[in-house]
């Protein structure tokens, strides 16, 4: 009897245990030009909150590539949350101390930041904002190919990121990113192509700029590629991974699985 009820409190501490921990906190930032940010907001927010233990707030406005977030413009925006999530389209501003500014408070403290899609041509003509902006993507890119299905190839299936992701997955639909350039801490994950070309670029991504884990993904112009399965489960597995929750057997560290 004595050694039951010492198995079932070990047993109560760890339930006990593994209820308290905390969700991660994330902030999700969209808007700009060019894409359906106010329904993709919803999809990844969704998408998030059933495959891992989070919260994601949504902070969501302007249609204009050369709208000024408000968000911004408030002093340290990202403090409480574990990541910040980027998936936004502004190419058409140039104020370096904004951007310079933008970046500071997104790698500040060590936190996790992902960037999805157009967040890669956002400032893209600016000057030293935008490069300071890509340093902390990790990749950079100016513009992108037709609209098309893109075949997306697994490069690196032991990565905890990337196991369970299929070695080849053809997206509902997309538009594929031209890279132009790579930071020297960037490990490509994976590389997509069209169908009718064999040129390759890299369309998912981690990096590490300061402190900060970062991860990336250039696919999701379109509403159903980003509904995919195959699209939330690596977006589920890349916020965990910035954050240092991932197991390398690409399972959610304990308290952090749904």
């Amino acid at each position: 009897m004595k050694f039951l009820v010492t198995v079932f409190l070990t047993v109560g501490l760890a339930l006990s245990s593994a209820a308290e921990v905390k969700p991660l906190k994330i902030l999700q930032v969209s808007g700009g030009c060019c894409h359906d940010y106010p329904n993709q907001q919803h999809i990844n927010k969704k998408g998030l909150e059933a495959s891992i233990n989070c919260k994601v707030d949504n902070f969501t406005e302007g249609k204009a590539k050369n709208h000024r977030h408000t968000l911004f413009d408030k002093k340290e925006w990202s403090k409480g949350y574990d990541i910040v999530l980027f998936n936004i389209c502004f190419g058409g501003i140039t104020d370096d101390q904004y951007i310079s500014d933008i970046v500071a408070e997104t790698a500040k403290n060590g936190k996790g930041a992902m960037f999805l899609h157009c967040s890669l041509h956002t400032f893209r003509n600016a000057k030293e904002g935008a490069v300071k902006w890509r340093a902390l993507m990790g990749l950079s890119s100016k513009n992108h190919g037709k609209k098309s299905p893109i075949l997306v190839e697994n490069l690196k299936e032991k990565h905890p990121i990337m196991i369970g992701f299929p070695q080849i997955w053809q997206t509902p639909n997309g538009e594929l990113y031209n890279i132009f350039a790579k930071g020297e801490n960037v490990e490509v994950l994976a590389r997509g192509h069209y169908p009718d070309s064999d040129k390759y670029n890299a369309c998912i991504w981690t990096n590490k700029y300061q402190e900060s884990k970062v991860f990336g993904m250039s696919l999701g112009h379109h509403n159903e590629t980003m509904k995919a399965k195959e699209y939330q489960d690596v977006l589920g597995r890349g916020a965990l991974w910035t954050v240092g929750k991932l197991k390398e057997d690409g399972k959610p560290a304990e308290g952090f699985a749904k």
